[in-house]
């Protein structure tokens, strides 16, 4: 659900850039397209930072020190550490949180594991395949995929959105990576 949302607040922002460059066919700005949008956007943010920081102090309880040794704990504590210096404006960030929340979704990656134990069990695991056939196969790899080319859009996103916005640059040349990112 947070890629999702993730993924519609890339949308708002490509929106407003377009708006902003002038780009041929974006006659309105993103506010007047999606009115409401951004403080939807900041509800939700406030919604997935405090399940991630619950999710956090409960791994933190449960696991105590071991918490330590995981990397991908480690990789959480940044991102929540992170969405809390943002979201009290304490702190400005060299870089953009959503960037960070990026890294949330290597996690599903970790399924990756999953299907190793399932090979452990070969007689299970060849009757399921028999079962499923190409139907899972095509699923997951359709489901892999799509995060993949999701994470590349919005570290895309995030490379070329500064200089589009920087009205410094050429609008011509701007025009143009918009029109290509």
């Amino acid at each position: 659900l947070n890629a999702l949302v993730m993924a519609f607040e890339a949308q708002y922002r490509g929106i407003e850039t377009g708006f902003r460059v002038n780009y041929n066919g974006a006659a309105t700005s993103a506010h007047d397209t999606w009115p409401g949008a951004l403080q939807a956007f900041e509800v939700m943010e406030w919604i997935f930072g405090g399940l991630f920081s619950l999710e956090l102090l409960l791994k933190i309880t449960c696991l105590r020190l071991k918490f330590c040794f995981e990397p991908w704990n480690l990789i959480d504590l940044t991102i929540v550490g992170s969405w809390l210096f943002s979201s009290l404006g304490t702190a400005k960030l060299p870089i953009d949180p959503m960037l960070l929340r990026l890294a949330r979704l290597g996690r599903l990656l970790r399924l990756l594991k999953l299907v190793r134990t399932i090979r452990l069990f070969d007689s299970l695991y060849l009757m399921t395949t028999a079962i499923k056939g190409s139907v899972s196969m095509l699923f997951w790899s359709v489901v892999v995929l799509a995060i993949v080319q999701m994470m590349i859009a919005f570290l895309l996103q995030q490379l070329v959105e500064g200089y589009i916005l920087n009205e410094q640059n050429p609008e011509d040349r701007r025009v143009e990576v918009f029109m290509y990112y």
